[in-house]
């Protein structure tokens, strides 16, 4: 007998409220009940609980791993092609892939040049290369205002170290030495690389071929600047720029919707010592009436470490959310760029069919601990973005209806021949994204009788349930819509 489910993308208020909390301005939580079930011997008829009951849920976490999720920007609009990076990262190139050149300049500072430096590796006989206070374009300031760019530092909101599987926190990031990510990605052998976050600080790049600059500036650092530009190698670019700044919109902006198109829409504040700034309510790291100096750069330091990109802030935002979830909840993850190593790639006794790193386990104290410790290593994300077969993915992974299966008592060792499976077990699917996708749209049914194309835009067979209960989806808002997207993805099996 044929079973048929499809994947339907529903959002839910806790997500939201969990991660706006954390400033996850680009993160896409969907939960997509897999409508699904399993045919293991004969099956228990306990009604679905949704909060511990008889029978714990199914969820699969799937991570966005790919090179977007490095940006430092959103919506993609404001991401001007190859800098997508808005702050000094040193030794850029120990983490560098595609998407992490681009040092937006600051334009209240000159861009300076020197052809050497001395033995302190002070620049010899500068000279002003561009006055920056010329561009007159607003993209250095829209990409450093939170009204613009929400995935920026933004003063009403109080950035946490990341929550650790045992309910405490990664230390505070140290604003004189900030780490550039929240911990090391996975399998990285390298020191990480720390940037100094106080006072007036020097980003400079060295150029290194005709094509290569020390840590990837090229024209990036001046929009209007090509790599093939006709300087000697060995020159040295650089600002001496205060880094921990923001900018504010104005209210008498009258830029062109969206508001900030113009450069005296925006305000710029420097985090700078002596001074103190605005608390919002939202602020319980401030101690008194206003936050000082070192309660502010602390704030913007822990954003650098820890929020400062997609896939920085998408970790905080997965870590908080996880951090309640009942130990009898069963818990699979993986990535979407996660794919079949060999034939040897299984999981839990089954060919993987990609995506996924682990199949559902109770979320024990050892099994919370392995997935947090594979989250934090997920720092450095690269590759496309195949939304669609990764829902794809999880969709047979549900589908499956051997004795290690989801619907199992015990996928990891197997249930005996014969044990009652849960057909009323309910199965999620978490998918965190920044929300594009690139790749997937030729995928099909497993039996290759359609193509997965727009289905909620199309009504769905008659399903029989108990008592004489029958359902069948009728296209309506807000699933219905006029392309196929990742909520489309629909499976057939034996």
């Amino acid at each position: 007998m044929k079973a048929r489910f499809s994947l339907l993308a529903r959002t839910r208020p806790w997500r939201r409220q969990a991660l706006a909390r954390l400033g996850v301005a680009c993160g896409l939580l969907l939960l997509i009940p897999a409508l699904a079930s399993a045919q293991v011997g004969s099956f228990l008829q306990a009604p679905v609980q949704t909060g511990g009951g008889s029978v714990p849920p199914n969820l699969m976490f799937t991570l966005d791993d790919s090179g977007s999720m490095f940006f430092e920007c959103i919506p993609e609009e404001l991401c001007t092609p190859n800098a997508y990076s808005l702050e000094s990262i040193p030794s850029r190139k120990l983490i560098s892939k595609a998407n992490r050149k681009g040092v937006w300049i600051y334009d209240d500072v000159p861009l300076m040049r020197a052809t050497s430096v001395d033995g302190a590796g002070n620049p010899v006989a500068p000279t002003t290369y561009w006055n920056t206070s010329s561009f007159t374009k607003a993209d250095p300031r829209r990409v450093r205002s939170s009204a613009t760019n929400p995935v920026y530092y933004n003063p009403t909101i109080e950035y946490k170290h990341w929550l650790k599987a045992d309910g405490t926190r990664l230390s505070n990031s140290n604003p004189v030495q900030a780490p550039v990510l929240g911990s090391l990605p996975e399998g990285a052998v390298y020191t990480m690389p720390t940037q100094n976050l106080t006072g007036t600080v020097r980003v400079a790049e060295i150029k290194k071929s005709a094509t290569e600059w020390d840590n990837g500036f090229c024209r990036y650092i001046r929009p209007a600047q090509s790599c093939a530009d006709p300087l000697n190698y060995g020159v040295l670019l650089y600002q001496d720029a205060v880094i921990a700044r923001y900018y504010n919109l104005r209210a008498t902006a009258t830029g062109p919707l969206p508001l900030g198109e113009n450069k005296d829409d925006f305000e710029l504040v420097k985090i700078e010592a002596g001074n103190t700034y605005p608390k919002a309510a939202t602020r319980n790291d401030c101690s008194g009436a206003t936050c000082s100096y070192n309660e502010e750069i602390q704030n913007f330091a822990n954003w650098y470490t820890y929020h400062r990109n997609r896939a920085l802030a998408a970790i905080a935002g997965t870590a908080e959310a996880m951090a309640s979830l009942p130990a009898e909840y069963r818990l699979g993850y993986g990535r979407i760029n996660r794919t079949k190593s060999g034939p040897s790639d299984k999981i839990d006794g089954i060919d993987n069919p990609g995506t996924l790193v682990k199949g559902v386990r109770p979320f024990s104290s050892t099994e919370r601990s392995a997935f947090y410790t594979w989250l934090f290593g997920r720092t450095n994300p690269a590759g496309s973005t195949p939304l669609r077969n990764a829902m794809h993915n999880v969709g047979q992974y549900f589908m499956r209806s051997d004795n290690q299966s989801p619907w199992a008592f015990n996928p990891e060792q197997g249930d005996p021949q014969g044990t009652k499976s849960s057909e009323c077990r309910r199965a999620i699917h978490i998918m965190m994204t920044d929300g594009y996708w690139n790749n997937g749209s030729s995928i099909q049914t497993v039996d290759a009788e359609i193509p997965i194309t727009n289905v909620d835009n199309n009504a769905g067979p008659n399903i029989g349930g108990p008592g004489g209960q029958t359902y069948q989806y009728v296209p309506s808002a807000p699933y219905m819509d006029i392309y196929p997207t990742p909520a489309d993805v629909n499976a057939t099996g034996q």
